[in-house]
């Protein structure tokens, strides 16, 4: 019995504290680590790489991790469990990037490129419209 208490209060605690961070970020005007959709979509802004930028017909999954100053065109999608590292990396209108891809920095994709799941893009690769990578 007692463990259960233990663990609802945790789980109030901790649902608590995201609150407040939420809060205080969205108060200050700082959305360099704000997530509006979901606990397990991180978009990471940082300082000298800049904030991701996603068009809002983007669809990016709950699990994809955008990391820096990446600008996401309209109509592309990225899948569950993809890395996409900036700054100066773009991710072109209706372009595709499979399930556990992994994007490294300055990586440009054309409108309609597709990178296979599981496929490591390096640093300042660009993928030409209508290849697969």
């Amino acid at each position: 019995m007692m463990n259960v208490v233990r663990q609802t209060l945790s789980r109030a605690l901790l649902e608590c504290g995201s609150s407040l961070d939420r809060l205080g970020m969205t108060l200050a005007a700082d959305y360099s680590f704000y997530d509006h959709l979901s606990q397990h979509r991180p978009i990471v802004g940082l300082m000298e790489e800049g904030i991701p930028s996603v068009a809002s017909s983007a669809k990016v999954a709950s699990t994809a991790t955008l990391i820096g100053g990446i600008e996401v065109a309209a109509d592309a999608i990225i899948g569950h469990g993809a890395i996409i590292n900036g700054p100066k990396t773009f991710i072109g209108e209706a372009s595709s990037i499979g399930i556990g891809a992994v994007l490294k920095k300055g990586v440009v994709l054309e409108p309609n490129a597709t990178v296979a799941p599981g496929a490591l893009v390096p640093e300042n690769t660009t993928v030409p419209s209508g290849e697969l990578w």
